[in-house]
């Protein structure tokens, strides 16, 4: 048994193409402790300065509850924005899960 109890991913799971990503919520799942949350920042699907078929791929909140929710409690989808390096500031969405 795994004694992680936080997980935190930038900028990670709009990364894998489409069919990777119940591998990769199982492993999640996999190391992550009861209880134990996971701190996820992805692309929103709301960004229209990058092609819809381009990466990184983006995501509603929708698609989240659906790759997310049946081993997951969704604490909290939020509104955000990825900043850097680019005159634009990109799109996307912070979510708080809580492993069943």
């Amino acid at each position: 048994m795994s004694n992680l109890i936080l997980f935190l991913i930038g900028a990670f799971f709009y990364v894998f193409d489409i069919s990777q990503r119940p591998q990769y919520v199982k492993q999640i799942k996999r190391i992550l402790k009861k209880n134990g949350f996971l701190f996820l920042k992805c692309m929103s699907a709301e960004e229209t300065n990058i092609p819809d078929n381009d990466m990184p791929h983006k995501l509603s909140e929708s698609e989240i509850r659906e790759h997310f929710e049946g081993d997951f409690e969704i604490q909290k989808i939020k509104n955000s924005i990825f900043s850097g390096t680019l005159e634009l500031e990109l799109k996307a969405l912070f979510v708080v899960l809580k492993k069943k």
